[in-house]
Formats: C-alpha cells, structure tokens, sequence
C-alpha cells in the first residue's frame, strides 16, 4: 500500500484527543477482558493494516485486527472520522449503532458497533464499517468499500497516531518518580518533589550556616569554673586570665575552621 502524508491526511479533519466521552458511552466494564479467537479467514488478517486480495473482490470486503488494548482508541478514531467529521458533511449520511443495544454480556461474540455510510440523495449504501469489540477485528463492507480503504483508512491510522501519542504525554505528566503509576498524586505531591537547583542550593547553604553557627556557638559557651574557696584572690585572678585566654584561642581555632571549610567547598 502506498505511504501517505500525516499532515496532509488530517489537513482538513476536526481532531478533540479527549477521551472522557468514550470512557463514559463505552466504559471499560463493558469490554472484553481478554479477546475471542477470530474465525474463518478473519484469522489471517493483519494487525492495523489491509491486505486487499484476503477476500475475492466479489466480496466487496475487507478485515483487520486491533489488540485488546486499542479497543477504546478505535472505538474514538471511528467516532472522530465518521460522527463528528463525515457526519457533518452533506455528501454523507452515517448511522452509528450499538449491536445489540445493551451489551450484558462483556465476552459476547455479538457485540459490535455498525456504522453505515450512505449516499444522501438515494439513501444507498456506500459501505458499512463493523468492529467486534471482542474480537478486536474491524471489517468493512460494501460496493465502495475501497472508499475505505484509500481515504477513510489513512485517516484513522493517523488519528490512532495522535491518540497515543496524547495518552504516552499524559502518563508522563502523571507518573511521578517515587509514585506507582495508579497512584492518585496531588498538586501538594507535585510541589513536594519539584525542587530547582537554586533552592536545592538556598536549603543547603542555610543549614550549613546553621551548622556553623551552632558550632561557633557550642566552642564559645564558657564552661562553669570549678572554684576552690580556699584559693587566694591572686589564685582567682590567674585562673580568669587562662580561662580567657584558652576562651580567645578556642574562637581563633573555629574562625579557622571555617575559613577553611569555605575555601574547600569554592575550590
């Protein structure tokens, strides 16, 4: 199949990433757990891709598969392209249906979406594209179904394109390190854990001048004297002046240290 310009492609198409509407009409309560096994020649068809010479060309028809994963993004691709786009234009009618209307069962193999794409003038129908939700096999039908293939589905490869690329971005802005990816966090959560380099450094330049400070104060705090009452007062006056000076040498030998643990935490 020949490649195709993204941007081209979209060019013209209305494109909202935001996927509150599906989770709410399609929640995941009502899809499958885990995929059926396809049948009959649905078996050989290809992951997001078409081979058109699976089915003979009487056939009027095509088939791909999606993984159990992909089942929402697929389900929002189509309503994207063929309800909020080509329903809006007057060469098109669409009709979307679920089938059958309630899915009570989240593993029956009937469970479908039917869109069908009609010509506005006679009402006939161009080609109608069905998605077995529990199969994840999506195929198109119809005297146009090549319509599909060449325009409709480039389209959807893109928008797919986009959607994962929008949920990759929000589980990036959500996972934050320390936290499982389910975990709820807070805005508190986020103010806690982003810290600039500049206030890493403001936080630790203030508790090393607390540290100092704490330091300057614990070398200068003069201990309580032993005094001897017996001693003279010339006794008294000498021991002061070794207390005072051993008091001057202990704040000369912390100004040092300091100085010294300035100088190697700048060199």
């Amino acid at each position: 199949m020949a490649s195709w310009d993204g941007n081209e492609v979209l060019k013209n198409i209305k494109i909202d990433t935001d996927m509150s509407k599906i989770d709410t009409e399609y929640p995941s309560n009502c899809l499958p757990i885990k995929l059926n096994k396809r049948t009959g020649k649905a078996k050989k068809c290809q992951f997001e891709a078409i081979d058109v010479n699976m089915y003979e060309e009487s056939a009027h028809m095509i088939t791909f598969h999606t993984s159990i994963n992909r089942i929402q993004p697929w389900i929002k691709a189509l309503s994207l392209l063929y309800f909020d786009n080509m329903g809006n234009q007057e060469d098109n009618v669409i009709k979307w249906s679920d089938v059958p209307e309630r899915w009570s069962d989240r593993h029956d193999v009937a469970n479908s979406i039917l869109i069908e794409i009609r010509d506005p003038s006679e009402h006939i129908l161009k080609y109608n594209v069905t998605f077995f939700v529990t199969t994840g096999t999506i195929r198109v039908q119809g005297s146009n179904y090549l319509s599909f293939v060449e325009k409709d589905f480039p389209i959807l490869i893109e928008i797919m394109k986009l959607l994962d690329t929008c949920e990759n971005d929000e589980t990036s802005l959500k996972t934050i390190e320390g936290h499982e990816p389910n975990e709820v966090v807070t805005q508190q959560t986020i103010n806690d854990q982003v810290m600039t380099v500049s206030e890493k450094q403001t936080k630790t330049d203030a508790n090393n001048i607390n540290e100092e400070k704490s330091e300057v104060s614990q070398n200068l705090k003069p201990t309580n004297p032993k005094i001897d009452n017996n001693n003279t007062a010339a006794d008294t006056l000498s021991q002061t002046e070794v207390n005072l000076s051993r008091l001057q040498q202990c704040f000369l030998d912390t100004i040092c240290k300091l100085q010294i643990r300035r100088i190697n935490k700048y060199s």
